[in-house]
């Protein structure tokens, strides 16, 4: 169903239609027409006595809800946007007779960058609490987790050099054992796809080759390579060293922080695999069960048992790796109880880090299709707040956060770590503080200004692996950009 909003002087639907669809998921907003019926209304004003935002609800009941400041922000465009957001959100809380949601007007992916803009620029003075409270709405425990991380950041961003421009790579490997409940994912069942790993691999290694060469007179420096999909480990031993053999340059060339290889999937790692990713420079590798739930295993369609976990985890501590490890609440079928004993379990091996995601139902996903039960909003708050807690107990403290479209409960995927074990490539996709170069099928890049932290330029690799192997003009696109990043004169010819 469409639902007409009214604005007055400007219409502003894109403003206020993610908080609508936290009320409204499966129908739309539009901007009042004459001859629709007029569902709300909002009215604002800006003058030199402050902001004014009134909103209105002709649905179900009349309610009018009005916010003011008085005192104006540097930024007053964006200032006046989120007093729109934030009015637009009370109104429907009242009229929904709903309890606050837990970050409030905050729906984006990056909570955190919006907490660093307001520090890098001091925006606001020392009682960051109150003011999350009274412009965003969050509540007390994620204005909590959401200090801790931007203040475990903010640690990280002193390493970065003010320079040199430091550059993250991402290696894109689009295929999996299976497809899990869950993934959207645009990639490939290798059962399905095997004759697409050579071609796809021979088109990698040149983009990865290509860069290699055009970027070799640039002032960069590569702080973190990551090989993720996916299941890279999917590979075969000769087709993972074939990768491997092909980045070894960026290693000797570049002082790199870290190198991971995601191996997500248990049932695809060996010692041989291992022993071959330490041999070419790896420093990470991620073992990712999801759960330690034999039952959900088989539900999720992850087509490995709890067993694989242990000897998987086992080899990559014998090798002396770092070890990442994720975990999904949320998974159709479990409680608190179960999601406590997978988290306790999944500590008891060790990692460095503990990602726990929320489950998010994609619309490409099979769970979409299917009837599961799947935790209330209640029941995934009581999950992360146990999680959270027995990770802090253990030592872990959060340094990464981001959200997802139709995550449960509202929820986020924290990232925990050890101290100084925080994952550099990690932090920097989602804070955005350096530019990420990506290669392979659905590979982003971004350019990022390392002076303001502003995004520079975005190119997207092709996500069909047969499109992705036949452009090209992927390195000339990528090496153009990154020259004017650096304001270079020089540009591929």
């Amino acid at each position: 169903m469409n639902y007409y909003v009214k604005f007055s002087p400007e219409d502003l639907e894109k403003t206020i239609e993610d908080i609508f669809l936290l009320f409204f998921p499966n129908d739309q907003i539009r901007a009042w027409m004459p001859g629709t019926q007029c569902h709300f209304e909002i009215n604002y004003k800006v003058n030199d006595q402050g902001i004014a935002v009134e909103a209105i609800s002709h649905w179900q009941r009349k309610i009018r809800i009005t916010e003011t400041r008085k005192e104006k922000e540097y930024e007053v465009r964006s200032q006046f946007r989120r007093l729109v957001r934030l009015t637009f959100y009370k109104l429907m809380l009242k009229l929904f007779n709903e309890d606050p949601k837990p970050w409030g007007i905050l729906t984006g992916v990056r909570p955190t960058k919006v907490i660093h803009r307001l520090l890098d620029n001091k925006l606001i003075g020392k009682d960051l609490d109150n003011y999350l409270k009274k412009e965003f709405y969050i509540n007390e425990d994620k204005i909590d987790l959401v200090k801790q991380v931007v203040q475990a950041q903010r640690n990280l961003f002193k390493q970065i050099s003010k320079d040199q421009t430091g550059i993250n790579i991402y290696i894109s490997i689009p295929f999996c054992p299976s497809r899990c409940l869950y993934c959207s994912f645009p990639g490939y069942e290798i059962k399905k796809f095997k004759k697409r790993v050579a071609n796809y691999l021979e088109a990698l290694k040149r983009e990865i080759k290509e860069f290699y060469l055009a970027a070799g007179c640039l002032d960069v420096n590569v702080d973190s390579l990551y090989i993720g999909g996916g299941t890279p480990t999917v590979l075969s031993t000769p087709q993972l060293e074939e990768l491997l053999y092909i980045v070894e340059p960026y290693v000797r060339r570049y002082n790199i922080r870290e190198y991971t290889l995601e191996a997500g999937r248990p049932d695809t790692i060996d010692m041989e695999k291992l022993h071959l990713a330490k041999n070419y420079g790896i420093t990470r590798v991620s073992v990712n069960p999801q759960t330690m739930q034999e039952k959900t295993l088989g539900l999720i369609d992850r087509c490995h048992d709890i067993s694989q976990i242990h000897e998987a985890v086992a080899l990559v501590h014998k090798l002396n790796l770092k070890l990442n490890m994720d975990l999904i609440v949320g998974l159709p079928e479990e409680d608190t109880q179960l999601v406590t004993d997978s988290i306790e379990k999944v500590i008891n091996l060790k990692p460095h880090n503990i990602t726990a995601h929320t489950l998010a139902i994609k619309t490409a996903s099979k769970l979409r299709k299917l009837e599961v039960r799947l935790p209330t909003p209640i029941e995934i708050s009581k999950m992360h707040i146990a999680a959270n807690k027995i990770l802090r107990d253990k030592g872990y403290k959060p340094y990464y956060l981001y959200r997802q479209k139709r995550i449960l409960g509202d929820m986020e995927n924290s990232g925990y770590s050890l101290d100084g074990e925080e994952s550099w490539y990690n932090v920097m996709i989602m804070e955005e503080r350096q530019t990420i170069i990506g290669f392979g099928a659905g590979a982003a890049s971004k350019f990022i200004n390392k002076d303001n932290y502003e995004i520079h330029g975005v190119y997207y690799n092709p996500k069909d692996s047969i499109i992705y192997e036949q452009r090209q003009n992927l390195i000339k696109d990528k090496i153009n950009l990154l020259c004017s990043l650096l304001k270079e004169e020089k540009r591929w010819q």
